[in-house]
């Protein structure tokens, strides 16, 4: 934990197994999820940790979860059947806000903000197209189900932090 170099080169290891798994792989799996659990479980190390680490800044910390935040959508997108790939990906934004809530942590909010507008785009780009009605239906309605839970947490929050407080 003591040196820059060390957690920076296992950051470069970390990418480079994950690119050779997709150019060597050549179908997807259940493997490939597991790269974006160790990217979430380096950054809750790496914050657990942060206090014996020479890097006073959290890039590192960035970098794991940004990669989370990639690998989680694009794995589902190939292991999962395309009528769930909506659904898979609010899952995990709903994962991403659970942790947010757990860990009390705005990164991943905003994990879970930016899955949920990836899913929102790949509900409107492809889902109206190309999922069978039943699947549209219920995607859209979870969806907006979705949206409405976020925006009414939201706005309950944003309304806590305007009342005046009592001196």
């Amino acid at each position: 934990f003591k040196s820059k170099i060390i957690i920076v080169t296992n950051f470069v290891f970390y990418v480079l197994i994950y690119f050779s798994y997709l150019i060597l792989a050549g179908s997807f799996g259940l493997i490939s999820l597991t790269f974006g659990v160790v990217a979430l479980l380096s950054a809750r190390i790496l914050n657990w940790q942060k206090f014996r680490l020479e890097l006073q800044t959290e890039m590192m910390r960035n970098a794991y979860l940004a990669s989370a935040l990639f690998i989680f959508p694009y794995a589902l997108y190939h292991i999962v059947p395309n009528d769930f790939v909506g659904l898979s990906w609010m899952i995990v934004a709903l994962a991403y806000y659970l942790l947010s809530r757990y860990f009390k942590n705005k990164k991943y909010r905003w994990m879970s903000i930016l899955t949920l507008l990836l899913t929102v785009v790949y509900m409107i780009l492809f889902g109206t197209t190309n999922l069978s009605p039943t699947y549209r239906i219920l995607s859209f309605l979870f969806l907006g189900t979705a949206l409405i839970l976020v925006s009414i947490s939201y706005s309950k929050r944003k309304r806590i932090q305007d009342l005046p407080t009592k001196m």
